[in-house]
Parts: C-alpha cells; sequence; structure tokens
C-alpha cells in the first residue's frame, strides 16, 4: 500500500475547505460542520471502530480470510451451498446447509465491527390471538441452560449490545443481537440460541400469564380485577393508533384467502378468548425447530469459527420430517382477482367529538395488491424509484395533485409500496390524469439519484447495518427455500443499471407501472373515521371478555395466576444467574472514546470518520436567544425551509429537483441541550451529497437561508403547518406518549437555571411534531451572531402569514407543554393505556457516575420488575441526565397510573435498601452503561450528532474521562447515597397521560384536557419568564362577556336556514346558558375580588390569585397553578352584576359567619351565593 504524506493529506483538506468556503459564503453568520471521505489511500490506517472497542480473546477479533469457502466444502457439519462476492456493498456472502438438522447459516464477512447475530423463524399466523408474538416474549423468559426469569433483562443491563431485541413480522419472527465486541457477540448469541431452541415456557404455564394474558386481582379493597398481560397491554396501545388501525384493515382486506389477513401481534379482543398454553407450546413445536429458521453472522468475525459454534448448538436435531411449505406459493401467497366490486371497508377509532378538527380525522386510502409472483431486485428498485417519483416529497405529482384536491391535509399512513412481505401493496390514490400526462424526465433524474444516494450510503440510523442487512435477507431465504440466490437483494448496481438504459432508451418505464397499477383490480377502499364513544364501549367489552374468560376458566384461573404472582416474587438464584455470560468490569476500558475534530474560521470539520465517498455538512446557527414562544414554532420554520420555493428562483417542484438530483438530502433541525445553569437551542440546514458535489450542497444550503419565499407562497406555508398537526397525534402521543409525559414533567420542574433536557430526544427536539428521524443530528461552530436574523425570520413568517391560527392546539412542543402543579394528568381521548413519567433534580455536586449507574438499576432491576413483569406495562425506564442533574422515569404503554406512580416514588428507597443490590450487581450496571458510551459504531451523521451536544453543552474531554472513570468506581455505598439524594429532593414532578376515564378511576388530580395542555403552554411559559400576571377589572370582563355573547348570536344568524341547523343552534344556546353563565360570573366575581386585594389560593393558601390581561386566564402567583379559563356565556351580564356580586360577599362577611370564600350557581336564572361551610345563602338578584 502506497505511504502518504502529512503534507499530501493537508492539501487535500485545504482544498475542500476552500471549496466549502466559496459556496457557503452567503450564509448569514453561520458555523458549518464536515464530515468528508477518508481518501482511497488512507484506508488502510483507519479504525474500522472509532474509539477502537474493547475485544476479548476467547473468540478471535478480526476475521480470517473466507476465500477458500467454495460451493460444495464441509465446514463443522455444514454445507456450503452458495458463495459469492458482493462488490456493491464490499461483502463475501456464504450460504451453509447443516446436515443433520437442515438449519441454514447465512454469514455476510465484511469489515465492519459492529457484528451481529441472529435467527429467523417462519410464524404465519392462523388466527388473531397473537401466539407468535407472545411466543417472541416468552421464550426470552429462561431457558434450560439460563434458567432466570428475565436473562433478556440481564443481557440488556451488562452487556455492551448495539441492539438486543426480538420482531415479531406478519408471517416471520426475527431474533437479532449485535455487539462491537466479539465476546460480547457469543454471550448475546448463547442466551438468545439456548433460549430459541430449550425456552422454558413450554413447561411453565406461568410466563404465557405474564407475557400473554391473565386476569389480575384487584390489589385495594374494593379495586376490580382486570385483564393484564405485557403482549395484550402492548397491542391494546397499538389499536389506540388510527394508523396502526387503517394499515391492518388494509392487510386483511387485501388478503381474504391467506395467514395475512389476521394480526400476527394478537387482537386484543381475541387474546384472552383464543390464547392457551396448549395452543402456545403446539405453535412453539410447530414453527421453531432449527430445520426451518435461518441463522445469521454479520461483520468482521471468523466464518469458520461462527459455523463450528452452531454446529455444536444444532447437534442431535434432525431435519423436520413434516415440511412446512413455508415457500409454496399456492399456500401463502394470494391470487389476484377482482376486488372492485367489494364495498369499503370500515374501522372507526375513539376520538373526542370536542376535539378539534374531529370531522377531519378520517383516512381513506385506495390499496392495491401488485404481485402474485415473487418480485426481483429490478423489481423493487423499480417500484422505489416510483414511490420517490410519486410520492417522495410534497411537489411529486401524485402527492400534489391529492393535496390539491382539497380531500385532505397529508397522505394516508402507509400511502406508498410496502415490499417487506411476499406481496408488495401499494396505497394511495391514482388518478388517470397522471397517467396521461406522463412523468417529467427531469423528475425521474432526481428520483433515480434519490433511491441510488441511499442505496449506497445505506444509513440504518441507530439500526446496526448487520441488523438491517439480516432483516431484509431472512425472508428472502425464508420464502423461497435453499436454491434462492440471497445475494441478489444486496446487488442493487446492475437492476439500477439496466433501469438507466432503458430510461435512456425512452422506455415508458414508469407509464408502464401506472398502467398496471390502474389496470390492477386486486384493490381495495379502506376508511378510517373517528366514533364518539367508542373507548368506553371498548372498555365496558374488556370487563365482559374478562368475565367471560373468568367463567370458563374457574379457579384454575385463578391459581395459575396465583402461582404466577408467587414465580415473579421469587428470588433467582446467585447461581442461576452466575450462568448468564457477562463481560466483567475489569476488563473495561478506563479511557474514554474522543470524537476528533479540526477546527478552520468558521468551519469543525471531522477528518477521521470513514463516510464511504459521501460528505456529512451542517449550517448552524444559534437560537439561544429567542423568546420561548420563538422556539416552540422553531419546527414550522425549520420543515417549511425546503417546502416553499425561492423568492427569485426556483419554485418548489425546481427547488426539490435541484436537492434530489445533486445531493442525498437537505432539510432543517433544532438541537436542544439542557445544562444546570441553562441551556442552548441551535437551528441546523443538514445536508449530504457525494464528494465531487460539496460545493452545490452548500450552495443550495446558502439558497434556502437567505431566498426562502415566506411571503410569497401563503398557501403552500399553511400546507406544511396543516401536515405537521395532522401528523403528530399518531406519531407523537400514541407512539412516544412516554415522552411526551416526561417532557411535560421536565418542564414542571423549578426553572431556577434549568432548562428541561426533554428533547433529548429526536421527537421532542422536533417540537412535539414528528418530522424526520435526524432532528437532532447537527454540529456547531461559532453560532452566536446569528440570533437576530432568526428572530427576525420567525417575526416576519408568523406575523405577515398570520399562521397562529392554523397551528392544532394538539402541536404540543416540549417547550409549550409548562402546565402548572407538579402533578397532573393530561386526558387524550384516543390512548386506551397509559404513559406515566416522573423527573426529579439532585444536588449539583452529585457525582455523575454514579448517579448513572443508579438510573441503569433501577431501570432494570426495579422498574423492569415491578413495572413490567409484575405490572404488566410494555415499558419502563429511568435515565439520568449528567449535564442538567435530573433524573427521568417513564413507563409505556402502563395499564396502571397509581401503582406506577408509587413505584417511581419509592426508587430512591430501594436504591437505599441493602437487600436491593449486592456489589457484583452494581459492577453489572456500570458493565452495561460502559457499553452506551461506546461511539464506534456510529453512522456519520450520529457522529456529529454527539460531537454537536458536547460543543453545545461546553463539556471537555476531561470531564467525559472522569464521567466514565466514575462509572467504573461506583459503588454499592454510593448507589444508595444516590438513594438517599432522590428521597430528599424538592423539586420533582409527575404527569400521566391516558384517557379521562382512566386517569379519574385513578384519582389523577388535577385533570387538563389535551386541547386546554396545549392551549396555556405557552402563555405560562412567558409568565414563569417575565411575571406577566395581572388583574383585569370587572367592568372588562362585562364588556368581554358582551362580546362573546355577540359573537355567539352572530353564528348563530349565519347558519344556513335548514330548520333542523338552526333548531340544533337554538338549543344548543339554551343548553350552555346556565352552564357558561355560571363561568363567567364566578370568573367575574374572583376578578372583582383580585382589584380588592386579592383572593387566596385554595391549593397553597399562600399565593394571591390574578388574572392575566392576554387570555384572561386565571393564576396563583405562588404555585402558577390555573383556576378559571373564561368560555362562551350565552346571556349577557348586567352591568350592576359586578357590584352585586361585592355586595354579597360583604354581607356574608358582616354577618360574622366565618372567613369562608362563598360559591355561586344559577338557578333558573337567578344568581344565588351560598356557603358551604357556615350554611350561609343568598339571592344578589
Amino acid at each position: 500500500m502506497i505511504g502518504v504524506s502529512r503534507a499530501a493529506k493537508r492539501a487535500h483538506h485545504r482544498c475542500l475547505l476552500a471549496a466549502v468556503r466559496r459556496a457557503s459564503s452567503a450564509l448569514p453568520r453561520a458555523g458549518l460542520n464536515l464530515v468528508r471521505p477518508t481518501m482511497a489511500h488512507e484506508i488502510a490506517t483507519s479504525a474500522p471502530c472509532l474509539g477502537g472497542c474493547a475485544t476479548y480473546r476467547r473468540f478471535s477479533s478480526g476475521k480470517n480470510s473466507p476465500a477458500e469457502f467454495e460451493v460444495g466444502d464441509h465446514i463443522h457439519g455444514f454445507t456450503v451451498v452458495q458463495s459469492s462476492t458482493v462488490p456493491d456493498i464490499s461483502a463475501r456472502v456464504f450460504v451453509l446447509e447443516h446436515d443433520q438438522s437442515g438449519a441454514r447459516l447465512i454469514a455476510l464477512s465484511n469489515s465492519d465491527a459492529n457484528k451481529s447475530f441472529g435467527a429467523a423463524f417462519p410464524t404465519p399466523p392462523e388466527d388473531n390471538s397473537g401466539v407468535a408474538h407472545v411466543l417472541e416474549h416468552s421464550v426470552l423468559c429462561g431457558s434450560r441452560s439460563y434458567p432466570t426469569k428475565d436473562p433478556f433483562a440481564t443481557l440488556l443491563q451488562s452487556s455492551h449490545q448495539t441492539f438486543l431485541n426480538a420482531l415479531t413480522y406478519p408471517d416471520r419472527t426475527c431474533y437479532p443481537v449485535a455487539s462491537c465486541n466479539s465476546q460480547d457477540l457469543y454471550n448475546l448469541a448463547e442466551v438468545y440460541i439456548d433460549s430459541l431452541l430449550h425456552p422454558k415456557v413450554v413447561d411453565d404455564e406461568y410466563i404465557i400469564r405474564q407475557e400473554g394474558w391473565r386476569v389480575q386481582p384487584g390489589g385495594a379493597e374494593g379495586e376490580s380485577p382486570t385483564l393484564q398481560g405485557v403482549v395484550y397491554n402492548e397491542m391494546k396501545g397499538v389499536y389506540s393508533s388510527a394508523d396502526m388501525l387503517h394499515y391492518r384493515m388494509i392487510s386483511r382486506a387485501l388478503n381474504p384467502d391467506n395467514c395475512y389477513r389476521f394480526d400476527s401481534g394478537g387482537d386484543p379482543q381475541y387474546i384472552p378468548k383464543e390464547l392457551s398454553q396448549d395452543r402456545l407450546v403446539s405453535f412453539y413445536k410447530t414453527h421453531y425447530h432449527p430445520g426451518r429458521a435461518v441463522f445469521w453472522f454479520y461483520g468482521d468475525g471468523d466464518v469458520d469459527e461462527q459455523a463450528a459454534w452452531l454446529s455444536g448448538k444444532l447437534a442431535g436435531y434432525e431435519t423436520p420430517v413434516e415440511a412446512l411449505e413455508f415457500d409454496s406459493k399456492e399456500k401463502y401467497m394470494q391470487p389476484l382477482r377482482d376486488l372492485t366490486g367489494q364495498p369499503p371497508h370500515r374501522v372507526t377509532f375513539d376520538y373526542d367529538p370536542k376535539m378539534p378538527d374531529f370531522d377531519s380525522k378520517s383516512q381513506v386510502s385506495v390499496s392495491w395488491l401488485l404481485n402474485d409472483e415473487r418480485l426481483t431486485s429490478d423489481d423493487r428498485i423499480r417500484y422505489a424509484v416510483f414511490d420517490s417519483l410519486m410520492l417522495g416529497r410534497t411537489s411529486s405529482p401524485l402527492a400534489r395533485k391529492l393535496l390539491d384536491s382539497g380531500l385532505g391535509k397529508s397522505l394516508a399512513i402507509g400511502s406508498g409500496t410496502q415490499d417487506d412481505l411476499r406481496q408488495a401493496i401499494f396505497s394511495v390514490g391514482l388518478k388517470d390524469e397522471i397517467r396521461d400526462a406522463g412523468v417529467d424526465s427531469l423528475d425521474v433524474q432526481a428520483a433515480v439519484n434519490s433511491v441510488e444516494f441511499k442505496l449506497r450510503e445505506f444509513n440504518t440510523g441507530r439500526l446496526p447495518r448487520g441488523v438491517a442487512w439480516f432483516l431484509t435477507v431472512a425472508p428472502e431465504s425464508l420464502y423461497n427455500g435453499s436454491n434462492h440466490d440471497v445475494s441478489e437483494v444486496m446487488r442493487f448496481e446492475a437492476p439500477l443499471r439496466r433501469l438507466k438504459n432503458d430510461l435512456a432508451a425512452g422506455k415508458p418505464v414508469f407509464e408502464d407501472i401506472i398502467d398496471g397499477v390502474l389496470k390492477n383490480k386486486h384493490r381495495v377502499t379502506v376508511v378510517t373515521s373517528p366514533e364518539e364513544g367508542k373507548g368506553e364501549r371498548l372498555r365496558q367489552r374488556e370487563k365482559e371478555l374478562m368475565e367471560e374468560v373468568r367463567q370458563e376458566g374457574g379457579e384454575e384461573l385463578a391459581d395459575q395466576t396465583k402461582r404466577m404472582m408467587a414465580w415473579q416474587n421469587s428470588e433467582d438464584s446467585p447461581e442461576d444467574i452466575g450462568r448468564i455470560p457477562m463481560l466483567r468490569k475489569a476488563d473495561m476500558p478506563r479511557e474514554e472514546n474522543e470524537i476528533h475534530s479540526d477546527e478552520s474560521g468558521d468551519v469543525l470539520w471531522h477528518p477521521e470518520v470513514r463516510t464511504q465517498g459521501l460528505v456529512y455538512a451542517d449550517a448552524v446557527f444559534d437560537a439561544t436567544a429567542l423568546s420561548v414562544e420563538d422556539q416552540t414554532r422553531l419546527p414550522v420554520v425549520m420543515k417549511a425551509l425546503t417546502e416553499l420555493g425561492l423568492q427569485e428562483g426556483d419554485s418548489v417542484q425546481e427547488l426539490h429537483r435541484r436537492i434530489e438530483t445533486n445531493t442525498g438530502g437537505l432539510a432543517g433541525g433544532i438541537v436542544n441541550v439542557a445544562t444546570t445553569e441553562g441551556g442552548r437551542t441551535a437551528v441546523v440546514v443538514r445536508g449530504r451529497c457525494l464528494l465531487e458535489k460539496t460545493e452545490t450542497l452548500a450552495s443550495l444550503m446558502a439558497d434556502v437561508v437567505n431566498s426562502c419565499d415566506w411571503f410569497g407562497n401563503r398557501q403552500r406555508l399553511v400546507e406544511v403547518v396543516d401536515q405537521m398537526c395532522s401528523s403528530w397525534e399518531q406519531s407523537m402521543l400514541i407512539g412516544a406518549g412516554h415522552q411526551l409525559a416526561l417532557s411535560a414533567a421536565y418542564a414542571s420542574l423549578p426553572a431556577e437555571g434549568r432548562v428541561h433536557d426533554a428533547n433529548r430526544r429526536d421527537y421532542a427536539q422536533s417540537g412535539g411534531c414528528h418530522l424526520c428521524p435526524g432532528l437532532s443530528m447537527i454540529a456547531l461552530h461559532r453560532p452566536a451572531r446569528t440570533t437576530g436574523d432568526l428572530g427576525g425570520l420567525l417575526e416576519g413568517v408568523w406575523q405577515s402569514q398570520d399562521l397562529l391560527g392554523r397551528v392544532s392546539p394538539l402541536m404540543i412542543s416540549a417547550k409549550s407543554l409548562c402546565i402548572p402543579g407538579s402533578f397532573y394528568g393530561i386526558a387524550a381521548p384516543s390512548v386506551q393505556i397509559g404513559y406515566n413519567s416522573r423527573a426529579l433534580t439532585v444536588p449539583e455536586d452529585t457525582d455523575v457516575g454514579t448517579a448513572i449507574v443508579a438510573a441503569q438499576l433501577v431501570s432494570m432491576n426495579y422498574m423492569w420488575q415491578q413495572i413490567r413483569m409484575q405490572g404488566g406495562a410494555y415499558g419502563a425506564s429511568c435515565q439520568f441526565n449528567h449535564r442538567s442533574k435530573t433524573f427521568g422515569m417513564t413507563t409505556y404503554r402502563d395499564p396502571h397510573v397509581r401503582r406506577s406512580l408509587e413505584i417511581m416514588r419509592d426508587a430512591g428507597k430501594w436504591l437505599q435498601n441493602p437487600s436491593s443490590l449486592d456489589p457484583s450487581t452494581v459492577d453489572q450496571a456500570a458493565v452495561g452503561v460502559i457499553g452506551q458510551l461506546e461511539i464506534g459504531h456510529l453512522m456519520p451523521d450520529e457522529v456529529l450528532r454527539v460531537s454537536l451536544t458536547r460543543w453545545l453543552a461546553g463539556e471537555s474531554p476531561e470531564e467525559r474521562q472522569a464521567r466514565r472513570v466514575g462509572i467504573l468506581e461506583a459503588t454499592r455505598e454510593g448507589v444508595q447515597q444516590i438513594g438517599q439524594r432522590i428521597c430528599e429532593t424538592e423539586s420533582s414532578a409527575e404527569v400521566c397521560i391516558a384517557n379521562e376515564t382512566v386517569l379519574t378511576e385513578a384519582g389523577i388530580s388535577p385533570l387538563l384536557p389535551l386541547i386546554i395542555a396545549a392551549a396555556v403552554g405557552s402563555e405560562l411559559s412567558n409568565l414563569r419568564k417575565d411575571n406577566d400576571v395581572g388583574v383585569l377589572a370587572g367592568e372588562d370582563w362585562i364588556d368581554l362577556a358582551r362580546l362573546l355573547e355577540e359573537d355567539l348570536r352572530d353564528q348563530l344568524e349565519r347558519l344556513d336556514s335548514d330548520a333542523e341547523s338552526r333548531d340544533f343552534a337554538a338549543c344548543r344556546l339554551h343548553e350552555i346558558e346556565e352552564m357558561e353563565l355560571q363561568a363567567a360570573v364566578e370568573e367575574l366575581y374572583l376578578s372583582h375580588m383580585a382589584t380588592q386585594g386579592g383572593v387566596p389560593c385554595p391549593l397553597c393558601s399562600r399565593g394571591k390569585l390574578g388574572l392575566s390581561r392576554s387570555d384572561g386566564l386565571l393564576w396563583c402567583e405562588n404555585c402558577l397553578d390555573m383556576r378559571i379559563r373564561l368560555g362562551r356565556p350565552g346571556l349577557s351580564l348586567e352591568d350592576d352584576i359586578a357590584p352585586s356580586l361585592h355586595a354579597a360577599v360583604r354581607r356574608h362577611l358582616e354577618d360574622g359567619r366565618c372567613e369562608q370564600t362563598p360559591v355561586f350557581t344559577i338557578r333558573d336564572g337567578r344568581l344565588v351565593v351560598t356557603c358551604e361551610l357556615c350554611r350561609w345563602k343568598d339571592e344578589a338578584f
């Protein structure tokens, strides 16, 4: 290998930076951050794993050359049946078949240090019992060699895994693990394969009661029994999502004759009726034979060593006598036929009609089953380009047609092609005009470039590449048998070349696809719409279902639950725990991994990151000094940057073409970092491209920042806001409700110098809107000078465009969700199962390393056992933010509220209990934490994210090294001290999100509707910051009440002349008169009393109530607790009401009865003043 001098390298770097600076000079005082490709001659000296992951030598850490393995070779009881080189991904691929059992091993050998192992089994469902899903959970609850109750949790806590999970698909179940550490990978694989081949669940019925379903007796006196189970509660959460209901109905409607009409995850209405221990054991014995499985190894390991290890695990198994015929087209593929005569398939979800846009929450889609023959790589790539061409951006032809139709604000869930099953599905709406008009060649070129860039980059985010390849290759092998060339799905160069040749020859490639879809009669229409009260009906049905299974199961069912609870409460023996292979703390490297970066002017770049010939660049602006209100609006600004076109240049479509033709993507994002001194907020324009396109990328960045057409494309901006609003509830509330709850809890902590760190996750960083998965991946250098530019930008966008009213109250940003009080619930009608959170602060001198270990122990040894295993929640976790000194605890899809909150409150006591922990448990938690600090497996854009976060926080390498040492030196005594600090904290907050019935039954108070929670959040943030609490005089309230009344009557007059509508409006007006007049009178009284010196707060008794002049909200100056919000009174308030109120109160005080503040009611149009304490009563008028 030819060496290259340092001078040559520096010259290359200078050329790159000069190109960037030339193109980026137009950016208004932005910092730039770069990752550029390693030069070809540098690869020999580049570390394959950034930072050097530790390797333990029982198994080799570097791969042996596999060139000697050819088809027909016999290796450790395997026969090599396929051997090929795949230059497209720089790998060698081998398929080995086990001679005795028939098991298949696919080994992908390359230089990736982030190695993976996996096993996949065909598990086509035969009903909606969710047996495949419950089995996926259950096999990891102990096995023959590792009989502890939950070895999976032990691995999560004590390994260096970069991925550890299991996934149930509609027709298969996959068990992947990954680690940069060779010994660790084999440790994970040892436990997994023993769990898959020898699980305890086939003999122990209490595992199905824990993971599947059970009748849980009431925990307190008078508490009713309930249906519980981890999978049961998980699927209740899934079935709360309108998007998931819609998707499942599409699959069911398109596949009336095969396994895909069933829900492999399980339908909560069927799980308790159809799932039994016998059913689960039978399913396991049929499907989990290794002869039906596909095993997988990936990375820089030794293929010979891998084959020898797996062969030892398969000893004694014979090839299954009965064939499953999973590769049978006749049995598992749906023949295409005419389904057009069917009426629309309908599904409903629970939604409160009082929420905004109730009637516009419906989804409708037309879906086609595309193929009844196996898809080739050519097919998949052409469908991918077709998707990008038709729906890849808002200016795409099909997306534009649908959005311009006015029929909806955004595309329905699953729009586009889904090809992860045997038969691809295309869902959306197609119109003949698109086919007849054809497609623009420039759009085609842009779409092809976009798909090609993604194929070459293969950026799988936080999912290791080896796991992503396993999940792609496994179904191909399962579907098509051992004779199928598994490397075909990895090859994209030849299919791309054939596609480009066909396009160059003028062949109507995509017109033919459109025509084929339109002529395809195997299509269905699915409509999903809101249904008032459905949630309550589901809860009633659940009670009826519980009674049915209780009667059928009798005493045996109750005994099974008792045995399960006894098993859960039993302690695993030290001997059983010791069997689980783990890394040792003594072997952990004490030196912290660092990301090396160089500064040159306004550019911060990372020269040692290998990027496969790509450049990643970010233009970054500081937004810390913006007001809280402006910061909550940043997501819309950043989302709209590439959606509006340029002021004197490209239209939206032309801008999108430039981006897709020249780059791998360009987008805006936000990052927040919390510290004990405050916090930093930055916005970024992020892009990626080939090295030769660097200057073009920087030019595009400058264009969107300087020339975005904010004021010339109002309708487009409205669309952006509408699409963000319509996507929020399902993507954030249902999918990440625990993060939303924790955001609110952090925001409710005292604000003395602290900024809550809920934004540390991508969802919260996007301001509560799921914009894209990488909004936090930015980097920063010298940004402080640009605050004014962004402030002006925000002011222009939001004031001139008058878009505040377009933002749905459902759009909750992490910073705006600052609800008063430290304990409350948020009622979300569509959430059928809850999300709980607790946030707290500890003193700044808390030992960071020990606190991180303590959080790991609380998460995996305490909350996991108490809340997930015993309580039936799908998830529970605890994290410690070392920068803001805050603990955050969450539960996910949790059937309990009060119980889980009590468990979280007792976390400090648990840490202090000497019987909770022993030194070895603390050591294993430290090992797991060290694994989380490793950065060698990160993708280039993740490297930028980490680098930026460290820079924003002002964190030095010495601080990171001290934190690592603190983790490794954590002791049981130190952890107990952390527990004491948690117990002593005076700064904590708790927030629960669920439907109103669940929260009310749990006694959660106060209870805020989601719409109110969103509406008051930003105002309270400003009140906390500016102390803007004022008092509104009584006569002002009278004027406001009159205006509200006049507005309502004006609306009544403008109604259609239809008698029914007019009668309804009049009836509604009559109904609200007494209720809303009382609310207005009460507020008027409190306002009047405030002018006389203030009304004591009924919660804290220390502060006085005041009224905000901006929106009529009543606050306590001490605890900032909202009491009343002015409604829409239906009757006029006369000028003499305020004096009458004051006179009535004065009479009560003069009578000397008591000092209790009287209350008011409206009875038959009369105002009645009463005191509940002394029984005093007066009629004011």
